[in-house]
């Protein structure tokens, strides 16, 4: 606790302070400032799918009063089937009491995290790299996540993502 404002600021983690007021001012001359922007709340339901909307997404030829909206079922005309249900045990470890229910829902993001065994693929197209640097790359086309068997062939040696399924 005792020690010279020298030692203090050579410290890594010491906070200097800069008045940065009339920076503020200046960068504020002649900058007319927007308005607040807030959306109305998550309210408006979709008459075919009940999807759940903001106002400011409606059509723009449909009232305010009887909104029509687009992005979710393309008014009707996209009609998705609903999933199946789950297998008890799952099910289970979603809305139990359990002891082993209560510990799958606390570490759900671990285990997400742990299951997430995809690889990233895309073409790469050719540029010249800069000499040092963090590597980069470009794409063309479509980005898409790969992901193989969870277990090996017969006889063959666990890789990629078996490894961490492997017994």
């Amino acid at each position: 606790w005792r020690t010279c404002n020298f030692c203090r600021s050579q410290r890594p983690h010491a906070i200097r302070t800069v008045n940065v007021l009339p920076l503020a001012h200046q960068w504020q001359q002649g900058v007319q400032l927007l308005e607040r922007h807030s959306l109305s709340g998550l309210t408006y339901m979709c008459q075919h799918c009940r999807a759940l909307h903001f106002l400011e997404e409606k059509l723009s030829r449909s009232s305010n009063r009887v909104p029509g909206f687009s992005g979710c079922c393309a008014g009707g005309k996209v009609e998705l089937p609903l999933f199946p249900n789950p297998p008890e045990l799952i099910w289970d470890l979603f809305t139990g009491d359990s002891r082993e229910s209560t510990h799958f829902r606390q570490r759900i993001r671990s285990y997400n995290n742990v299951l997430s065994l995809t690889s990233l693929g895309t073409t790469e197209t050719p540029y010249r790299q800069n000499d040092g640097g963090v590597y980069s790359f470009r794409i063309k086309g479509a980005l898409y996540h790969n992901h193989g068997p969870l277990l090996p062939i017969d006889g063959e040696r666990p890789k990629f993502a078996q490894i961490y399924v492997h017994d």
